[in-house]
């Protein structure tokens, strides 16, 4: 006979003529001569999560990506090689701005998870208020992505802020050869007081909030 095909997100079915299909999950009712197949708010909830769960996988991907980037970029420092460290910051703003749309992509699954449970949109929702929404097995798939990105975050905050001292350091040094080399031009004139130096503050450690 002639086939029927119906499509709803990721679920894919084909019916066949005067033909009946069990999928679990999914509830036929006959029509006539023909298989009709319904999707149920469970069928949504499931494919919303499975989105939401992609998304955050994909930023999963970008954070190893940003690591890695930030990881060269440090090598690059200290090797002082300023063409290879250039290209390198350009490849890591490249990732951060598609990191930016994956986060984005993430905050719409996110509403779009909210709206398949039947609760009130809210944007400001974070992701733990919507994970106790969940059943118990997908609390915890949900519960083990958000630790996983919270210890990238950390990670690459770490880096990035070793690579920022890094950075300030190498100024600084060029700076003092240059007035080695050249002399200071303010210090003919400039009177430096030396309690002032002592409120200047140090920098008491990376600061691992994400």
């Amino acid at each position: 006979g002639r086939d029927l095909s119906s499509s709803y997100g990721e679920v894919s079915i084909r019916c066949q003529y005067d033909e009946t299909i069990r999928i679990p999950g999914i509830i036929p009712c006959r029509l006539g001569r023909y298989t009709q197949m319904t999707t149920t708010p469970q069928d949504i909830i499931r494919l919303a999560y499975g989105q939401l769960i992609q998304t955050m996988e994909l930023c999963q991907s970008f954070y190893t990506k940003l690591i890695e980037a930030a990881e060269t970029k440090r090598k690059l420092i200290l090797a002082g090689d300023s063409d290879e460290l250039g290209n390198c910051i350009k490849v890591e703003n490249e990732l951060v701005s598609r990191f930016a749309d994956c986060e984005s992509s993430v905050r719409n699954a996110a509403l779009k998870l909210q709206r398949a449970l039947g609760v009130e949109t809210d944007e400001t929702a974070s992701l733990t208020e919507i994970r106790l929404m969940l059943d118990q097995e997908r609390q915890d798939k949900l519960l083990q992505m958000q630790q996983q990105l919270n210890q990238l975050a950390k990670r690459l905050h770490e880096i990035n802020e070793s690579n920022q001292l890094l950075m300030k350091q190498e100024l600084a040094l060029i700076h003092d050869m240059l007035d080695s080399i050249l002399g200071s031009a303010e210090s003919d004139y400039i009177y430096d007081n030396p309690k002032a130096q002592s409120l200047v503050k140090r920098p008491s450690g990376i600061d691992y909030r994400t």
